[in-house]
Parts: structure tokens; C-alpha cells; sequence
């Protein structure tokens, strides 16, 4: 099981978001990133973005052509969804700052 907080911008909690615990299942149980340190997001939606760090998520690059993933603001009103800030839904599900899908993570 691994715990995980992000930090979205200075607020009255610190930045940070509501700590959430994960349960990873097969070769995933052993590391939180790579072996090399690296971790990939990407939208759900069929060509959509996608961002990878290899630095333990200090920074997120994309070949997607958009900004950097730890540059984009979080907020919780659906209305923005996809409209340039990462959406984060009452279940803590981030979604997508470009398409408004939701963001997946992979190894």
C-alpha cells in the first residue's frame, strides 16, 4: 500500500491535497516509480497528452506538445474541467487539463 499527497499551489492546508492510499498489485508492489525513477500520466482519451518524469516526479515533460503536467493549477469546479487546470472530482479521480479525461498512471 502507498501513500501519496500533491501539492497543487499555496492554500490554507499547505498545497497539499487530501492524503490518498493506494493498494498496487504484480510487479507494481515493489516501487512507486521505475527503477529509474520514472513514472508516465496520460489521458484516458484517444490522443490525448501524456507527461513523463524521470526524475521521481519533480517534473513531467510532455512530447505532447502542452505544458509541463506539474505546471497546470488543480481545482474542484467541474465547470473547468479540461479547461486548462487538472480537475480533481469528489473521489479524489484527477482528471485531464487539455482533454477533461480522466488521467491514468503507468509504470
Amino acid at each position: 500500500m502507498y501513500f501519496s499527497s500533491m501539492h497543487g499551489g499555496c492554500d490554507s492546508r499547505w498545497g497539499y491535497t487530501r492524503p490518498r492510499f493506494f493498494e498496487c498489485a504484480g510487479e507494481t508492489t515493489n516501487a512507486v516509480f521505475g527503477q529509474d525513477n520514472s513514472c508516465s500520466v496520460y489521458s484516458e482519451d484517444e490522443g490525448g497528452p501524456g507527461w513523463r518524469t524521470g526524475d521521481g516526479g519533480h517534473s513531467w515533460e510532455s512530447d505532447s506538445g502542452v505544458a509541463p503536467l506539474n505546471t497546470y493549477l488543480y481545482t474542484i469546479d467541474p465547470a473547468e474541467k479540461g479547461r486548462g487546470s487538472i480537475y480533481v472530482d469528489e473521489a479524489d479521480q484527477l482528471y485531464c487539463p487539455v482533454t477533461g479525461g480522466r488521467l491514468l498512471v503507468g509504470l
